[in-house]
């Protein structure tokens, strides 16, 4: 028989859950207050330093954060994918919505799933930190259900690029911009169609170890901060191909 230890722990990971499925959840399209604002800014992963100017470039991963060796059991079939599915090399990313990190790095994950999406797999994970961001992550995958996932991403980054967060009109409002329609689609996240995948995600990201966001792996490697350049990637995926 489990001792009581064992039974209290259970009951500890319940409520934590639970408290964050509140927190993210209880009011999606609530304002976020000027002192929530700083706090979350204070708190929300970083992306690290940049390198010097005259520092030369090094293409790399990171040495802090533990290689995934079952990287691919973190992604699922109902994850936004392109590329062959048995490929060399996965690229996986984890990002947030109202990171501006990550929507810096937008462009330039597009450059490279457009060079290698014939012989990379590629995967995109969006986690929620903030609970102005849990309108859109889920928007997201209710536009994946219509094979539309990048163009809502691009069509939410295009509407706000300062990482602030968008309203609930403003997120219908990507939806009509990519043919979608807007109020079927916020019935469907209000109705809580997405919070499971939304949860799983920020699992899946918190099982990784590391805290960071834009989160990139190549075959379970994370890309060092540094790294995060068309020509370091590709080269990094080259390397794994040719590895």
């Amino acid at each position: 028989m489990r001792n009581k230890p064992f039974y209290l722990g259970l009951l500890f990971l319940a409520l934590v859950l639970v408290g964050f499925d509140v927190v993210l959840f209880g009011d999606d399209t609530a304002s976020v207050s000027e002192t929530t604002e700083t706090t979350a800014s204070a708190t929300l992963p970083t992306a690290g330093t940049s390198l010097a100017p005259d520092q030369p470039m090094v293409c790399g991963y990171s040495t802090e954060a533990p290689e995934v060796p079952a990287y691919a059991s973190l992604i699922r079939p109902t994850d936004p994918q392109v590329g062959p599915k048995d490929a060399a090399v996965t690229f996986l990313e984890f990002f947030e919505p109202n990171c501006p990190h990550c929507i810096n790095f937008h462009s330039i994950a597009k450059q490279v799933k457009a060079a290698y999406s014939d012989r990379v797999h590629f995967a995109f994970k969006p986690v929620v930190f903030w609970p102005r961001s849990a309108v859109q992550a889920q928007a997201m995958y209710a536009a994946h259900a219509e094979g539309k996932f990048f163009e809502m991403v691009d069509a939410q980054f295009g509407i706000s690029s300062t990482g602030q967060g968008l309203t609930e009109d403003q997120v219908k409002q990507a939806a009509q911009s990519i043919g979608m329609d807007g109020d079927a689609m916020m019935q469907r996240i209000s109705g809580g169609v997405y919070r499971g995948k939304m949860m799983s995600n920020r699992a899946d990201h918190q099982q990784l170890g590391w805290g960071y966001v834009p989160a990139i792996y190549i075959n379970g490697k994370l890309v060092d901060n540094n790294s995060r350049t068309p020509e370091c990637i590709g080269q990094l995926l080259e390397a794994e191909m040719g590895s």
